[in-house]
């Protein structure tokens, strides 16, 4: 049997037919035959007829190698891979087809209401023809939704199929498409119930899509409603238990990952107090067929591993004007609020946020291991001036925090940020947080030395604290480093904390710019003490 090999039908299985899961946890070392360039996991027959799948008037899938193969089988007449036949298929899962154009799905009409049982597919019972997930989010049904008719918000289609994603729900470009929910910008109080108006099997709860019956977390949005603890009170977070996604589209474990032709970021993965969120926020600067993930590992003590991959490339892989310094992900572990909507527990629970006067002492205990692969090359020094070459990725390891001016915290276009402060626990082959030197050094009070990195006029409301050597675990006293910033504003050359600012959170993360690589944070302990 003649089969065409290619891995990069394995990330785009990964994208398009939630296969995914199955590859990582059971065929990790499978490569996946190439399909039909034009069409992905494509087929045109329901499940029933698909061991004599007949394909453009050709008969016949062969399983022979389907072990070999993950499962999956070869027309060699059509060219075309065929799906498994397992379980789920048995169950009712569709096959995974791309065949028909999004305006013939929308004239004629997809069926979505078993897409739970088949990764977010469809079915056309008029065309034959399985129709591919929504877009960018979880799988509804988007055809004369009355939940998305009449309101004019703008539908993009990111990745040029006809179907794109207007900051709600999914949508067809060109349609006047809408939910009578408020839009993005106007953020709603979230409730447990999952209203399924057309009963396609998907609902709406007043802030995402979600499955009826399922039970979807509930976060109390910010709005400034939180009052500070009082005096002798110690709040120490938890990373257990893993917590719902509150939809079956996302694995509550993960992994979830994003790629150039879906950087959604997902409802992250929730876990104890704490919320990990992919944030790839520059990935289209990059011309590498990129992939990144996160995940959570379960412990037999009950608390929870977070843990991050990834493959950005090397250095020069960038769209024109983008510059080799400049951010491509941020991949985070959030304990409070990011905004006003979007936070890792109830303020209740992490304290946060907490106007700056009123601040406690806090510690944040770590342990994490970082690797990066020498398989992504980049060149230190100056580029005009024969630069030295260098393998492996430039990234960091960092926490940091944020203060707005209010504890409504607001970001975008309202956005009420006044101050950055990071750490940076590990640097990569060259970047710095500023082309300039240090403005002073800095010894905290277990005694590491760090440089103190400022961005002068640029940014007054910045400074970062970059370990002189890396240190894989320890304790910071982080507001130690708030009050050195605070006291030596004039200094530095940067604002002077306000007392009236608010701290919204604190952030465990990796700024990367190139490379490949992963972490595991196998310890993540924050201690308030009022």
């Amino acid at each position: 049997m003649k089969r065409k090999e290619n891995k990069g039908i394995y990330r785009a299985l990964c994208l398009l037919s939630g296969m995914f899961l199955l590859a990582v946890n059971a065929h990790a070392q499978v490569t996946l035959p190439q399909q039909d360039a034009n069409c992905l996991s494509c087929h045109s027959a329901s499940p029933a007829t698909l061991a004599n799948l007949v394909v453009n008037d050709v008969v016949g899938c062969d399983y022979a190698d389907a072990a070999v193969f993950g499962g999956w089988g070869w027309n060699s007449a059509a060219q075309e891979s065929c799906p498994p036949l397992d379980s789920e298929v048995a169950a009712g899962a569709y096959a995974h087809d791309n065949s028909a154009a999004p305006t013939d799905i929308a004239a004629i009409g997809c069926d979505y209401s078993n897409a739970a049982l088949s990764n977010g597919w469809g079915w056309n019972a008029v065309t034959m023809t399985s129709c591919a997930p929504i877009e960018t989010g979880p799988p509804i049904d988007v055809v004369d939704d009355e939940e998305t008719v009449g309101s004019g918000l703008v539908c993009e289609d990111t990745d040029g199929d006809g179907w794109g994603w207007n900051g709600v729900a999914s949508c067809l470009v060109g349609a006047v498409v809408t939910p009578d929910t408020p839009s993005v910008d106007e953020p709603v109080e979230n409730n447990s119930s999952c209203i399924d108006a057309d009963g396609d099997g998907y609902g709406w709860n007043g802030v995402e899509t979600c499955v009826p019956g399922e039970t979807t977390p509930v976060i109390d949005p910010v709005a400034g409603g939180c009052s500070v603890q009082a005096a002798g009170t110690t709040i120490v977070s938890t990373t257990g238990p893993v917590r719902s996604t509150g939809n079956s589209f996302y694995p509550n474990n993960g992994p979830q990952c994003v790629v150039p032709d879906n950087q959604f970021n997902g409802p992250g993965l929730g876990f104890g107090d704490f919320l990990m969120l992919n944030n790839a926020w520059n990935g289209d600067k990059s011309t590498w067929d990129w992939l990144q993930c996160i995940s959570l590992r379960e412990n037999s003590s009950g608390s929870v591993s977070p843990s991050w991959s990834y493959d950005w490339g090397n250095e020069n892989d960038l769209q024109p004007g983008f510059m080799e310094w400049e951010v491509k992900s941020y991949p985070e572990i959030l304990y409070g609020a990011k905004s006003d909507t979007q936070v890792s527990a109830p303020c209740a629970t992490t304290g946060l946020p907490v106007p700056y006067a009123s601040m406690p002492d806090i510690d944040i205990s770590y342990s994490y291991r970082s690797t990066q692969t020498n398989n992504r090359v980049g060149d230190k020094g100056d580029e005009n001036n024969f630069p030295q070459a260098v393998s492996g990725g430039d990234r960091n390891i960092a926490v940091e925090s944020f203060l707005h001016s209010s504890c409504e915290i607001k970001r975008g276009a309202d956005s009420n940020r006044e101050f950055e402060l990071m750490v940076w626990l590990d640097t990569g082959n060259e970047r710095l947080p500023s082309g300039s030197p240090p403005v002073a050094s800095y010894t905290d009070s277990s005694g590491r030395l760090y440089d103190v990195y400022v961005k002068g006029q640029a940014d007054s409301g910045y400074i970062a604290y970059v370990a002189r050597n890396e240190v894989t675990s320890g304790t910071l006293q982080w507001d130690e480093f708030f009050a050195d910033a605070k006291s030596n504003a004039a200094t530095y050359g940067i604002k002077t904390i306000d007392d009236s600012w608010c701290l919204a959170n604190i952030l465990f993360g990796s700024e990367i710019w190139w490379g490949e690589g992963g972490l595991t944070l196998d310890y993540y302990q924050i201690t308030q003490r009022y």
